[in-house]
């Protein structure tokens, strides 16, 4: 028995819903690796201006944490484009309007969009995009914190450094 046009394209509905899952996992794993890459570096410029007694390393170190404050964003910009798709599709299969098409098995009221379309915004709904993400609370605290630690340590350092017998 052959599926209906309807079987098959809620068959492609429901991959394209199970692959946004995936996605979704996936940034966030993209997400900790670039949140452990940031302490990393974080911690190892810190030392060195410990290290050489030298507190003006402690601002040097605050352009990498932004670089990857933005990299951060702007795959919680993707991930967010993702869960949205997800959503739409969550929403449909509870609406009436998938049950009337699922009775019908002739119409299917929801599209599948052209996925690559969503990424290609222009440059203002991008940059938008991306501010939105980066002050998102589990994004903006962590590299806040790393932000606030290195400024706290550059007036610190001095006086550390003076207070030092060695």
């Amino acid at each position: 028995m052959s599926k209906s046009i309807f079987e098959y394209r809620l068959e492609v509905l429901l991959k394209e819903w199970d692959f946004a899952q995936g996605q979704i996992g996936q940034f966030d794993s993209i997400a900790m690796t670039i949140r452990g890459w940031a302490v990393s570096v974080f911690s190892a410029m810190l030392a060195a201006a410990i290290a050489l007694h030298n507190a003006d390393l402690c601002l040097w170190t605050m352009m990498p944490i932004i670089l990857f404050w933005l990299l951060d964003a702007l795959f919680k910009s993707f991930q967010e484009l993702v869960i949205d798709r997800s959503r739409k599709i969550e929403d449909y299969l509870r609406s009436k309007e998938f049950a009337a098409d699922a009775a019908s098995q002739m119409t299917f009221g929801f599209e599948t969009p052209q996925i690559a379309g969503l990424f290609q915004a222009d440059n203002r709904e991008r940059t938008a995009g991306l501010l939105r993400a980066a002050l998102y609370a589990n994004v903006s605290f962590f590299y806040g914190a790393l932000l606030v630690t290195c400024i706290v340590l550059y007036y610190l350092l001095p006086s550390l450094m003076s207070a030092d017998p060695s």
